[in-house]
């Protein structure tokens, strides 16, 4: 078990997703297992893309990340970081 002091979950950034604006593209997946794992296998990535229906995409997403790849790598500007301490 690892012992967290309260102000690191505190000062914690999350990243959110619209998912008005992603197109379930997968982008995200792939360039965060690269930066994890050293090679792109979306089955190893922290985030995934969920497809709900067609038209609606989402994306469950970790806070593991000071900047993460996957917010980067958004074509759509789907994903975004909160400010420290923030949630989105």
């Amino acid at each position: 078990m690892v012992d967290v002091e309260p102000s690191e979950i505190n000062n914690r950034r999350f990243v959110s997703i619209n998912p008005d604006k992603c197109t379930g593209c997968g982008l995200c997946e792939y360039v965060c297992s690269l930066e994890k794992n050293g090679f792109p296998n979306p089955a190893l990535s922290r985030i995934r893309v969920i497809r709900l229906t067609p038209l609606f995409n989402t994306a469950m997403t970790c806070r593991f990340c000071d900047d993460p790849p996957c917010v980067r790598a958004c074509p759509r500007e789907a994903l975004r970081q909160s400010e420290k301490g923030n949630l989105i």
